[in-house]
């Protein structure tokens, strides 16, 4: 996970934002596979939903008894399909 997050890092600083979904993706995938307790099937369901519409990458955000998805949308027409969608 820590190369991951240079990787970003050195994407960002080369201007390459879209790398931002892919390794969300990455990320949320070895993160599901560290321990049980980290998804359910209903975010599961929705995080596979905003992928479907589009979505390059994403992951959970202030869970522990509430938080949100959070999905990368590199267009506009992307963000709107992932909206519709969920």
């Amino acid at each position: 996970m820590c190369d991951l997050a240079r990787e970003l890092k050195s994407n960002f600083e080369n201007n390459d934002i879209d790398s931002l979904g892919p390794i969300l993706r990455q990320a949320w995938d070895m993160k599901r596979s560290l321990a049980s307790g980290i998804t359910n099937p209903m975010i599961d369901d929705a995080y596979a939903k905003g992928i479907e519409a589009g979505a390059t990458g994403g992951k959970l955000l202030g869970a522990g008894g509430g938080g949100f998805l959070l999905f990368y949308c590199p267009t506009a027409e992307i963000k709107a399909a992932v909206r519709k969608k969920l």
